[in-house]
Formats: C-alpha cells, structure tokens, sequence
C-alpha cells in the first residue's frame, strides 16, 4: 500500500461498494498513486465475505473488531493509529458517498501542491442533483458546517495524539475543528496552510456527491 493518496472508507453499507468503485475511476493513475482501504465493521463482516465471492473489489481490506461503531469513528482511528505513516494524504470518505466525474482536475490540485506547506486541502460540497450543500471555507472548519469528504489531509501534519472521539455524533465536526486550532495556535499564518480550493483554484469546482447511495 505505499501510494501518495489513501482514500479510507469506514463499511457498514456493503451494498453500496460497487457504486462507490464506480467513481473511482482513477484509482491507477499515472500521476499519483492511490490506495482504496476499506474497513470493515464487525456488524457486516460476513455479509462481505459473501459479497466479495461474486464481485471484485479494488481495495485493500481490514476487518475491524469493533461492530456498529458509530461514526465509523473507531474504524478511522484503526487507519490513524496503524498505517499513517505509509502515505502522503488521506481522504476519509463514508460509505454513502460517491466522487462526481472532475476528479481529475483534484489529482493534479494535489501534484501541484503537494510539495508546498499545505496542511489540507478543503472541498465544495453538493447533494445528488449537484445543488451545493456545504462550502469549502475557513469559517466552517467547525462542528455542525463540514463532512469529512469536503477535507484530503496531509499525512504529516495530522497531530500525534488527534484522534476520531468515538463516543459522539459530532465526532467529525471536532476532529477538523480540532486540527485547524491545533495549526491556529502555532502559526500566525495558519489559513494560507489550508488549500481552500474553490478560493484559491477557482476555475475548479471540485465536490463529493452527499448521501448519494442512501
């Protein structure tokens, strides 16, 4: 799995794999190297088992001891604790969520400014008919304004001990809200260090489709 863009899929809905494959059609790139990791929730670990006999999946897979995490907190933090290091960004993206078909134009976002002190790449938002739903902003790096499909973070610059709060709805909503305070704090020039996309690339409207697969 050594790729420069791990995308981390926490699975309780197995039904919705071959959809979510589907939009990553640039899984092999050229240009950058991705990884697909699913984690798998103890809950549905032998729905699939059985899944994976008749369909190919182009993913690497752990299966997770936790059952019904909620969030797919636990399963993220399985990625965080085990395998940061092997990858240069990280792309937690839930089981409900497919990618809309400029994703290219995203891979070379991520070329061009991966040598750059950028901490994360923040995204647009829409729901399934392309109506925006939640805007790429500094402002709204906070809880109750983001998903965590609107942020590709660099794998060095996520602090050691953050970690998912697996307890809590709003577990997302604090983990970003929390890395941003944690580079607000030390840098006077913390908002440069976020690549706010549709701010600073605006000839790109880049965006995750929401609850898609629903």
């Amino acid at each position: 799995m050594h790729s420069k863009l791990c995308i981390v899929t926490p699975v309780s809905r197995v039904e919705n794999l071959l959809k979510i494959q589907e939009s990553f059609k640039f899984i092999e790139n050229e240009n950058l190297s991705i990884a697909w990791v699913l984690i798998i929730d103890k809950a549905v670990a032998e729905e699939f088992l059985v899944f994976i006999q008749k369909e190919r999946i182009n993913a690497n897979v752990i299966f997770s001891d936790y059952e019904n995490a909620l969030g797919g907190y636990a399963h993220r933090n399985i990625f965080l604790n085990n395998f940061l290091d092997i990858f240069e960004w990280v792309w937690f993206l839930d089981d409900d969520t497919t990618l809309c078909e400029n994703y290219k134009q995203l891979l070379e976002v991520i070329k061009k400014y991966e040598s750059q002190n950028i901490h994360c790449i923040l995204l647009n938002q829409r729901i399934k008919d392309l109506t925006p739903r939640l805007q790429a902003s500094w402002d709204n790096i906070q809880v109750g304004c983001i998903d965590m499909g609107q942020y590709i973070l660099k794998t060095k610059s996520i602090p050691e001990n953050l970690r998912f709060d697996e307890s809590i709805y709003e577990g997302d909503g604090i983990f970003i809200q929390e890395f941003k305070n944690h580079y607000n704090n030390i840098s006077e020039n913390a908002r440069s260090q976020f690549l706010i996309l549709p701010e600073q690339e605006p000839e790109y409207d880049i965006y995750s489709i929401y609850n898609s697969l629903r």
